[in-house]
């Protein structure tokens, strides 16, 4: 595969990554959420113009936001803040062609460094229970479930860094 390209989000990004966003969810989620609930999810949540607005934070350093890019084109992203209960990984998605090449991980690692650079040493994901695909990618990549850290139909995935 060409060379992974890691990157922050920034202006002018927002619609290349709900694509990536829309693409990603239905193939994870078709499964567990009916096609327009994903719809609308995906135009409220990851409005080119919600994520733009993102950038202010990640350029001061408050927040991780890390897009994936292979030959010019954003293949995956990763999102990561500490919304008050610790360093979370609030999202992390690739495109369906670029599952199980190594993307996923990358993302991983790079937002690792932001979690460690902000002196923490450790960070949690909330994935939902039907959500097998993901389970795995978490489980494969040292996270651990905290049963009594769940949250109605999302487990509480924790990693502990080194």
């Amino acid at each position: 595969m060409t060379d992974i390209v890691l990157r922050e989000l920034r202006r002018g990004d927002g619609a290349s990554v709900q694509v990536v966003a829309r693409e990603a969810w239905r193939h994870t989620y078709k499964e567990i959420f009916r096609a327009d609930f994903i719809d609308q999810f995906i135009a409220t949540n990851y409005s080119p113009e919600a994520l733009e607005n993102l950038v202010a934070l990640i350029e001061t350093g408050a927040m991780f936001f890390c897009v994936a890019v292979v030959q010019g084109s954003i293949v995956g992203f990763s999102n990561i803040w500490d919304r008050g209960q610790g360093m979370e990984l609030l999202r992390i998605y690739v495109l369906p062609a670029y599952l199980g090449k190594g993307v996923g991980r990358k993302l991983l690692a790079v937002g690792e460094e932001f979690v460690r650079a902000r002196g923490s040493n450790r960070y949690f994901c909330l994935v939902h229970q039907r959500n097998q695909r993901g389970l795995t990618f978490y489980l494969r990549n040292q996270f651990r479930h905290v049963e009594s850290q769940d949250r109605g139909d999302e487990m509480y995935l924790e990693k502990l860094l080194a």
